[in-house]
């Protein structure tokens, strides 16, 4: 069905992140049997990958957080916290913290 879904279930401390998944009423994408896992949705991939992000992006954060100038959010719902989100950054790129 070519669709991206998200099957995993995450509730960790704070976390309620409820599965991504198809449209019940698509015959597609609905059954199970047609889901295909990608060949990279592994645990060691993901890992290496996370490994990768966090050298890259931790000088820059750690540069933004001197200058006191960095917008942290925590989508603790998932897609639900999309409205929040927004929200909350254009509330800070309107705050002088933004400006920094």
């Amino acid at each position: 069905c070519g669709g991206n879904w998200n099957v995993a279930d995450v509730t960790e401390g704070k976390f309620r992140i409820p599965p991504h998944l198809p449209n019940a009423k698509d015959p597609c994408c609905s059954h199970k049997e047609f889901w295909i896992q990608r060949p990279d949705d592994v645990p060691s991939i993901v890992d290496a990958r996370l490994d990768t992000f966090y050298t890259i992006t931790e000088p820059i954060v750690d540069l933004y957080e001197e200058r006191a100038s960095i917008f942290r959010f925590a989508p603790y719902r998932g897609f639900d916290d999309v409205e929040r989100f927004e929200n909350e950054l254009r509330q800070w790129l309107m705050s002088p913290m933004s400006r920094l």
